[in-house]
């Protein structure tokens, strides 16, 4: 059985909530040590012992294992191509932030097309924390709410908890390799993490050619460190993590674009002010003192979003961190954020994060099928 086929039926017996042996674990450890996965060779054990013990909270994955019990039909052994589709669904599916709470945790993944990692990352499957990215090779696709970029070499970004967001190998390139981190900021830390905004709670900076290796060095360290056993480990990570976002925090200081204009800024104020109103874009014209036309040109050409587009933006952002709560109906959500139609809002969300209000409420998306 080869090394990938016997990761599949770890993660099939994970899933199906089977007795698993010291002999299957330690060929799937083997398969994650030999791998550029998103698994961090080190935290394998640890990583298996927390998704064992929150699997039955995680209602996605055994729907997966009941799927696959129902497709194997009493098959033992999974071909290679099996295995790959199984470990996509698996990870995609997976939700990373209830698996461990290390301040760091960082690696280097290779997404392949129709490879065992070619899935899309998104807020509902990243770790807990803050999420750094940095592509070494190929590209991706980055989607926050109606905002979308590719990324390529060099380009790093930067996600909140909050970020709304997905992530994934862009389909001209027949890979994308990354590095990964995922951190809990120390509170002096904050300072460098103030990038130019792509959306709410997500940022990017892209490196020029003659700082890439300094930072993808900085990333080497990092990763090298955590696979390490020293016995100042996380002393020696917190080291490295500051000196990477020192270093970061330095491009970020040069690539950050003009400045937006004042009255854009206080066009930008005024509707985070009344985002749950009902306003017309001449009300904002006036409180600026521009012309409709004028403030709706610059107002786009500086944030790349229309007014409207720029207050649903807020809007929605404010109803994601309603639906985490779990104290307000779907309904109640909407008028909250000024949307009184609960069908309206429900279409609007769906747009905006990839899945139903109340799919997001429940953590996971919905099956498209």
């Amino acid at each position: 059985m080869t090394s990938i086929c016997t990761a599949a039926q770890l993660i099939f017996r994970l899933t199906t909530l089977q007795p698993i042996d010291e002999e299957l674990l330690e060929g799937a450890a083997s398969y994650f040590a030999n791998t550029e996965s998103p698994v961090a060779p080190t935290l394998f054990r640890y990583w298996f012992t927390q998704v064992h013990q929150t699997i039955r909270q995680q209602p996605e994955l055994l729907r997966i294992g009941e799927y696959w019990q129902d497709r194997m039909s009493g098959r033992k052994e999974f071909s290679i191509a099996e295995a790959e589709e199984l470990h996509r669904e698996f990870f995609a599916a997976l939700q990373k932030g209830k698996l461990t709470s290390q301040a760091i945790v960082c690696g280097l993944a290779e997404r392949r097309a129709n490879g065992p990692f070619d899935y899309e990352i998104s807020h509902n499957n990243r770790l807990a924390g803050w999420g750094l990215m940095y592509t070494v090779a190929g590209e991706a696709c980055f989607r926050c709410g109606i905002r979308d970029t590719q990324t390529g070499p060099g380009d790093a970004l930067l996600v909140s908890p909050n970020a709304l967001f997905t992530l994934q190998r862009s389909t001209q390139c027949a890979s994308w390799s990354h590095y990964w981190i995922s951190f809990q900021p120390k509170t002096h830390w904050r300072q460098y993490l103030e990038w130019q905004p792509f959306g709410p709670d997500a940022y990017i900076l892209s490196i020029p050619r003659e700082g890439q290796s300094v930072i993808r060095s900085a990333f080497d360290a990092l990763n090298k460190t955590s696979s390490s056993k020293s016995r100042y480990k996380v002393e020696l990570e917190n080291n490295l993590m500051e000196h990477l976002l020192l270093r970061l925090a330095e491009f970020s200081d040069t690539d950050r674009s003009a400045v937006l204009d004042a009255r854009v800024q206080e066009a930008q104020r005024y509707i985070s002010e009344n985002f749950d109103k009902e306003f017309t874009v001449r009300e904002v014209a006036d409180h600026v003192h521009m012309s409709s036309s004028r403030l709706t040109s610059l107002f786009k050409k500086q944030t790349g979003l229309s007014i409207f587009g720029w207050r649903d933006e807020k809007r929605l952002t404010r109803a994601a961190k309603l639906l985490r709560s779990g104290k307000l109906s779907v309904a109640e959500v909407g008028r909250q954020i000024g949307i009184q139609d609960a069908a309206y809002f429900s279409r609007l969300f769906r747009r905006y994060v990839g899945s139903s209000p109340r799919a997001y409420r429940q953590g996971g998306k919905e099956n498209s099928s």
